[in-house]
């Protein structure tokens, strides 16, 4: 087994209202990153994440679940939580021992209840939050008017990383504010992606929505915003390093464009949760002992310490308890 070095490490808990396509993103990366050889799906009673009986009768995530793949030489740890309320505490838990949080929201229905409660949820814990506003392929799906709900609900400091190419029926694609490239895929989940250009009708807005993507990764540290009053831009190398301080610090929120059930958009984003969320040792481990608040730094190098977030009893396996590890070997 490959032993991964802890900067090479990513802990993200995906969240979100139910029906959002939590687990159905967690089947998608998995097939993407080739961990599994098929698209399990939910409809199916397959995904690697709903493997409890209930869960495959009622077509819902009743368990939190880990799941994991490699990606560019990074480990991804996935957290598949519940999305009803009834099942909010396993969702808390996977939250608790995470490094980040993926937001499902409905690209039909934008913010719905368990969104605003996972939102205060990870503030709380304060984990950098990206948004994927999945389900572009479904009628009535608004990537602006989803993103503009957000924006209103939580500040300008949601910004898109992306420009979904067509909605509903029609999407396609995306093109990546921060390469300012488009990619395409096939409509048939297969998950091949090609590079095209910028749609001609798009330029303006691609243009406008990088710009101020630029602007906001620049406002976030005087040095960088010297720059790119200078400049008039900040170069790739900078603003990408900027992007990731910003996002780390939730001074920025930034927003993906997905449909995870038919596999369109899923690679740049497994691309942004290695490149963009923070490795396990961004902060120091916060832990209570005998009621009293604790920090203690992150280290491979440091006695063992764990914090048990589940224990599953499997009629085949027996007892299987889930721990996320601190530190030690």
């Amino acid at each position: 087994m490959t032993v991964f070095a802890t900067e090479n490490i990513r802990n993200v808990a995906v969240v979100g209202h139910p029906d959002t396509g939590k687990t159905s993103l967690v089947s998608a990366m998995l097939f993407d990153s080739g961990a599994i050889n098929r698209l399990c799906k939910v409809d199916d009673a397959n995904t690697t994440t709903d493997f409890d009986e209930d869960e495959h009768d009622r077509k819902i995530t009743i368990n939190t679940a880990v799941a994991n793949f490699e990606h560019k030489g990074v480990k991804v740890n996935l957290i598949d939580t519940p999305g009803y309320g009834i099942f909010i505490t396993d969702a808390m838990q996977g939250l608790r021992v995470a490094d980040s949080a993926l937001m499902m929201v409905s690209g039909v229905a934008g913010i719905q209840v368990q969104t605003e409660k996972m939102w205060k949820a990870a503030t709380d814990f304060g984990l950098p939050v990206m948004f994927a506003v999945n389900l572009m392929d479904r009628d009535r799906a608004s990537f602006s008017r989803v993103v503009e709900a957000l924006q209103k609900k939580y500040g300008r400091e949601v910004t898109p990383l992306q420009l979904p190419i067509g909605e509903e029926s029609s999407f396609s694609g995306i093109v990546d504010l921060v390469s300012g490239k488009a990619f395409s895929w096939e409509h048939d989940e297969s998950a091949k992606v090609q590079e095209i250009d910028v749609p001609g009708d798009m330029a303006d807005a691609v243009a406008s929505a990088r710009e101020a993507l630029m602007e906001m990764v620049a406002e976030q540290d005087e040095e960088l915003m010297d720059k790119y009053l200078e400049d008039g831009e900040l170069d790739a190398e900078t603003f990408a390093k900027g992007l990731k301080k910003a996002i780390v610090a939730r001074e920025l929120l930034p927003v993906f464009a997905v449909a995870a059930a038919k596999n369109i958009g899923v690679q740049p984003l497994m691309d942004a949760l290695v490149e963009l969320a923070p490795a396990p040792d961004w902060r120091p481990a916060q832990v209570t002992v005998d009621g009293e608040e604790k920090e203690f730094e992150i280290s491979s190098d440091s006695p063992f310490a764990a914090y048990i977030f589940k224990s599953i009893s499997d009629p085949f396996a027996g007892h299987i308890t889930l721990m996320r590890v601190f530190s030690g070997g």
